[in-house]
């Protein structure tokens, strides 16, 4: 494994992991750990960064950060599922419209009260998430 390191030190860097570490110092600078002077030196000598060494060295006086969680946040999981759920009643409600006769299409009024339930829910937990924000600001002003 050391021998590996001095040899990846030595490849070229790409756009996207210039890009990677000037993110990553951005939200070290964010947390305290860089001064804006600091960070604007940094991020210019990622920018001309030839090699991963190079990229390497910016970061190596930080703590490694940890892994960001992947896909949806919780809140948009849940929406999702309950956006699933209304989709599903609403396809039964149409199924048995076809299936009786067709008349006037009835669930239309269904699938509006449904898609008013579904927007007031997605509403109501931006707001929570918005009250929570500000609390948490305030809380660390």
């Amino acid at each position: 494994m050391a021998e590996q390191l001095p040899e990846r030190a030595r490849w070229r860097a790409a756009d996207a992991e210039r890009e990677a570490v000037i993110e990553a110092l951005h939200r070290h600078g964010a947390a305290g750990r860089l001064d804006l002077e600091e960070l604007t030196e940094r991020v210019g000598v990622a920018l001309s960064a030839k090699t991963l060494g190079e990229l390497d060295l910016l970061l190596a006086d930080l703590p490694v950060e940890a892994a960001r969680p992947r896909g949806r946040p919780w809140w948009r999981r849940r929406l999702a599922l309950r956006a699933g759920e209304l989709a599903v009643v609403d396809g039964f409600f149409v199924t048995i419209w076809g299936v009786t006769g067709h008349g006037s299409f009835w669930p239309a009024w269904l699938i509006l009260l449904s898609a008013f339930v579904y927007l007031r829910g997605v509403l109501r937990e931006l707001q929570r998430r918005e009250r929570r924000r500000e609390r948490e600001e305030r809380r660390s002003a």
